[in-house]
């Protein structure tokens, strides 16, 4: 055992927790705070994978482990990373290295004294898996779109602290799982251990074995006051820190709180009321430590901050307790419906909740019927033995449409060997099909990945995705290439798997995250959109930890998609031809699924003559001094593209021998290198720039004359 006289205040940024606030050092300079170092088991998804981690605790904080960081980004990255602490005193760094690539990340600077997180740049520090579900069939890379902004997290304005011991750097366990969270990775701390669920985009559910211990938490109706205390730190520090504050949330006046550090505990310290929530009432039950009042707590946050999906805070509570009829005798259920009764807030508060996550599931019983009256039976259904009903197909006349409820792993490879949307592709083939048509009416997202495949076929090229930073705009392009034949190799036999149809998507209300994206990028390509606006989730989303208990949630992170130009996708993809409306009663009108109306407008659309092309293109003189030159070649932009529409290319139409032997054109970018020790003069070459075309423009091309002067 060791003691410790803790010097830093932690009464700060106006952090006003009542009776439930913790501030080391405080009340006496000389007060002793006992830690204990233990070596914690910890399981990495089930009991046939353990680890040891080493902890500290502190006599104040009992149930609280603090985490070795180095150890913790070593677990959760162990495949293919690294990672190393070095430093003394109160100022440490740590740097991860590639085990396969030999690649070093960006810096972490960790600061004891002022308990500060401060990344050279946060991606560039991940040089493990990355939000990935780890399958073969989808590679991806980033283009660089601008230098990465430093991020800093200053803990102490929560009141949460980073502890140095023997050249190590401490820190909470769940405030490190939800720091590095994108990984799509958090660790709980229950009854002595440590559990770790690494969830991926298409089964966001943790195994059996953590599910187990997660519901011997239900059984368990109080949590200690230091865990009352720090979790609702803990959440001031994400909603401030890690959340994306999206467009859709309920109250987008209550998240425009969120923008600044305290805005969350101080709004709720004020008072008053959103969307007819008292939230000074929601943090008495955040704080609280009776775990069904926390539970409520947690309802009350999701009456605000319910986006659709992404941000639910209430996760694990809500479909564990209430969507469970093994849990609904458990002493938490108990409790919490004892509240339901004698509480009128708990009551009106959780039928809120309840008819928000159940919007979704209502509209697709009024939809489903509809498609089924008009589509007919699908000529096709893959079914999985584990997924159930994976993908169908329907085919009318010259178009053939397939539908999938789920962007899951199993619509591209099924563990029986079939493959639903190449299979799709192939019979619409055979069928003599011209269109074919992505059905998301009832599609509430999934893994990425599976999304970035098709949309790579229906591109018939590469596919892309864009991200910007909520909090520090940092811009980033990701590019994907797949495996298009499904061989197990990425590679240039995938670039001749073309089938060359009309594509088009349909949409509603209900397409949500990946359902909202696919739509939003693939309108950029041209590709036509069918139906109502869809859903949104705009956001990626995270899951968190709530410290010392059972329960996970999601929010919606601070990595935002967008459109090329980085704006926010979470308005949603706008139809080219809207084929959907819902009365005031709920009556849809869906012409969108009677075949004849589907046919004649994808007809219609795809048969009208191709507008032609807008591309412009101008140039620039550019001068430079024969003096740069004499030391090393130089990069030029002197040609500025707008309008173009379809993929842009370069390439050299003509030019003196003198001027092709001093300058290089990037056929991809435009860029031009004047080569080291180009002499004195003026060099012209002429480029011919073309712009690949859409479904609904031609590809077209100009040629300008580009003038290079080294003086």
């Amino acid at each position: 055992m060791m003691k410790m006289n803790l010097r830093k205040s932690l009464l700060v940024a106006g952090l006003s927790l009542g009776a439930f606030l913790f501030v080391p050092g405080v009340a006496n300079a000389e007060t002793a705070t006992t830690v204990t170092k233990k070596q914690v088991t910890t399981y990495d998804m089930d009991d046939s994978k353990k680890t040891e981690l080493t902890c500290l605790f502190r006599s104040d904080m009992e149930h609280i482990p603090y985490v070795d960081v180095e150890q913790y980004l070593d677990l959760i990255y162990e495949e293919d990373a690294d990672y190393t602490l070095t430093g003394s005193g109160d100022e440490y760094t740590v740097v991860g290295k590639n085990k396969n690539t030999g690649a070093t990340g960006s810096e972490l600077k960790l600061d004891t004294a002022a308990d500060t997180m401060n990344f050279a740049g946060f991606y560039g520090f991940i040089v493990g898996k990355f939000d990935r579900t780890g399958v073969d069939f989808v590679q991806s890379t980033s283009e660089k779109v601008m230098e990465e902004p430093v991020t800093t997290y200053d803990f102490s304005k929560y009141g949460i602290d980073l502890h140095a011991e023997d050249g190590h750097v401490y820190m909470p366990l769940s405030t490190i799982s939800d720091v590095f969270c994108q990984s799509l990775t958090y660790s709980e701390y229950m009854d002595g251990s440590i559990y770790l669920t690494r969830i991926d985009a298409t089964h966001a559910d943790p195994t059996e074995f953590v599910q187990k211990k997660e519901n011997e938490q239900f059984n368990v109706i109080t949590r200690g006051a230091d865990v009352a205390d720090y979790a609702y730190r803990e959440l001031c520090f994400v909603l401030e820190n890690l959340y994306g504050r999206p467009g859709r949330a309920r109250s987008p006046e209550f998240v425009e709180k969120l923008k600044t550090p305290g805005g969350f505990d101080k709004t709720l310290t004020e008072g008053g009321k959103y969307k007819d929530i008292d939230v000074a009432l929601m943090k008495k039950y955040l704080t609280s430590t009776n775990k069904a009042e926390y539970v409520l707590g947690t309802y009350m946050l999701d009456c605000l901050l319910f986006d659709g999906g992404h941000a639910f805070f209430s996760n694990n509570y809500f479909m564990t307790l209430f969507n469970d009829d093994n849990m609904d005798q458990t002493e938490l259920a108990k409790e919490y419906n004892r509240l339901f009764k004698d509480d009128a807030v708990a009551n009106v508060v959780s039928t809120t909740v309840g008819k928000l996550n159940n919007e979704k599931p209502t509209l697709n019983m009024k939809l489903n019927p509809l498609r089924e009256k008009g589509f007919g039976k699908p000529v096709k259904t893959w079914t999985d033995e584990v997924a159930g009903e994976v993908a169908y197909l329907y085919v009318f006349k010259n178009t053939a449409v397939f539908r999938f409820d789920g962007f899951k792993d199993e619509v591209i490879r099924m563990k029986s060997g079939e493959k639903p949307f190449i299979e799709a592709l192939e019979l619409a083939k055979e069928k003599k099909c011209d269109n074919f048509v992505i059905d998301l009416t009832t599609n509430g997202g999934g893994s990425d990945q599976v999304m970035q495949f098709m949309l790579g076929m229906m591109f018939e090229g590469k596919s892309y995705d864009y991200h910007i930073g909520a909090n520090n705009q940092y811009k980033r392009k990701d590019i994907y290439s797949a495996d298009k034949n499904l061989d197990g190799v990425i590679d240039e036999k995938d670039d001749e798997v073309k089938y060359g149809f009309n594509y088009a998507i349909m949409i509603t209300r209900h397409s949500f995250s990946c359902g909202n994206t696919m739509p939003c990028l693939a309108k950029e390509a041209g590709i036509p959109i069918i139906g109502e606006t869809s859903g949104g989730g705009g956001c990626n989303a995270s899951m968190l930890v709530n410290p010392g208990d059972c329960n996970f949630y999601q929010s919606s992170s601070t990595s935002i998609m967008t459109t090329k130009d980085y704006k926010s996708i979470d308005p949603g993809a706008k139809p080219d031809y809207e084929m959907m409306t819902m009365a005031e009663d709920g009556t849809i009108d869906a012409p969108m699924y009677d075949p004849d109306k589907l046919v004649a407008t994808l007809n219609k659309h795809f048969s009208n003559e191709k507008k032609a092309n807008t591309i412009k293109v101008t140039t620039k003189t550019i001068k430079v001094k024969a003096s740069v030159l004499k030391k090393k070649a130089k990069k030029v932009s002197p040609i500025t593209v707008k309008n173009a529409k379809g993929t842009v290319k370069y390439a050299l139409a003509s030019g003196s021998k003198k001027a092709k032997k001093a300058l290089s054109l990037n056929k991809k970018t435009g860029t031009i290198t004047i080569k080291k020790k180009t002499k004195k003069g003026t060099y012209k070459i002429k480029v011919k720039v073309t712009a690949g075309g859409t479904v609904s423009y031609k590809s077209g091309s100009k040629t300008v004359t580009v003038t290079i002067k080294v003086k």
